[in-house]
């Protein structure tokens, strides 16, 4: 839990709608890092990753060099070296990491479990956060940053999974690309959350779910031990999704043509009706919440850019000021370099990101400077408000 990807762990695995994840993916603007709507601009920001994860956002970015040998590094935080034809790259199988660290065995010392915690955190990341199209390697740039389970929650893993996101928007809308991969999950919580197309109706309250119990420093076992769900934290807004839904209330569930119908249908007027959530967070449901959900809330409306390794996206809050509560003004020139919707690691698998971005990892530490404001917004926007 220290670690924090607990609230991660417990938003687990949700049956993905892609209809809804098509129709949204077709509205993303790579220029503004937003989805453009007949009721104007929204997107997912670091308030949404918090409250919907519960993942720090300040901290230094996730970043750092990939000039290293991997073989070396899965010996000394795995304790074992994967056979050559288990790595491709920087990255390695994901089967095989399944297969090696599924059951910790019993009465083992501490430098063991760490070992499973290591590989367990990192089948974390990426399984559910820095997923790739094909699902069957994980990349071992994150390892590394596991090697000390108090530093690890140190890290800005909210920024990360944020612009790997907008990576993936980007790169659909682009490159013409058919697949999409990345936090996936948050994009279609972020929706049910803030919009009414494609939203489902529990079916039921949500109900406790078991999970594994946790050492003090490091996972316990992936299976064994089990306590109470009041024996851990509270969980993140995201866990209310993992209960039995439905999709009765729609005409046509599930279908692509009926979500993208919905979204066109949207006008100003259904503002005053059941069409979006321009602040869905209220004060009654952050009182439930962990701490972490609103801990860095101070930098929710950061300007700045988000960085993951060779990812370089830059977050705009004031474009989507009403999601805060406050008033939307005409948008200030956009100034987000598309030169670096071309850099990757494509052909870049051992370079040092940390010099290559020294001048973003650098901003990013004056997050807490540029910060988007404007007054508080006391009522709905008229139609003829400038920025309509």
């Amino acid at each position: 839990m220290q670690s924090g990807f607990y609230g991660v762990y417990r938003v687990g695995h949700i049956s993905l709608d892609w209809p809804l994840i098509t129709s949204l993916v077709e509205r993303w603007q790579p220029e503004t890092h937003t989805f453009h709507l007949p009721i104007r601009e929204m997107t997912v920001t670091l308030q949404d990753v918090a409250m919907i994860l519960g993942l720090h956002i300040h901290g230094p970015p996730i970043t750092g060099t990939c000039d290293i040998d991997w073989s070396l590094l899965c010996s000394e935080l795995l304790g074992v070296v994967p056979p050559p034809s288990q790595i491709r790259r920087s990255s390695i199988s994901a089967r095989w990491l399944r297969e090696q660290f599924s059951y910790p065995p019993t009465g083992v010392d501490d430098v063991i479990l760490q070992r499973y915690a290591h590989a367990f955190i990192l089948a974390l990341l990426g399984g559910a956060l820095f997923t790739n199209k094909t699902g069957t390697h994980v990349q071992l740039c994150y390892l590394p940053l596991l090697r000390d389970f108090i530093e690890i929650s140190h890290y800005s893993w909210g920024s990360a999974v944020l612009a790997y996101l907008y990576r993936e928007l980007c790169r659909v809308s682009l490159d013409s690309a058919t697949e999409i991969s990345g936090p996936i999950t948050l994009l279609q919580l972020w929706s049910w959350e803030r919009l009414y197309v494609g939203r489902p109706v529990f079916c039921r309250p949500p109900v406790p779910i078991v999970v594994p119990h946790v050492h003090d420093d490091v996972v316990d076992g992936l299976h064994d031990h089990l306590l109470p769900d009041e024996a851990f934290p509270i969980d993140p807004l995201g866990h209310k999704w993992r209960v039995p839904l439905s999709w009765s209330h729609n005409p046509s569930p599930h279908v692509l043509t009926f979500y993208r119908d919905q979204l066109d249908a949207q006008t100003h007027d259904q503002l005053k009706c059941r069409c979006v959530l321009w602040e869905p967070y209220t004060v009654d449901l952050i009182a439930h919440l962990p701490a972490i959900c609103q801990a860095d809330e101070e930098i929710w409306r950061t300007m700045l850019p988000l960085i993951c390794f060779d990812i370089i996206k830059r977050h705009r809050p004031e474009r989507v000021l009403r999601q805060f509560r406050m008033q939307q003004g005409i948008h200030p020139p956009c100034l987000i370099d598309m030169e670096q919707h071309l850099v990757d690691r494509r052909g870049r698998h051992q370079y040092d990101w940390v010099t290559f971005h020294a001048q973003y990892i650098s901003l990013w530490a004056t997050r807490s400077e540029l910060i988007a404001t404007a007054p508080l917004e006391i009522t709905t926007m008229s139609f003829y408000d400038p920025y309509m």
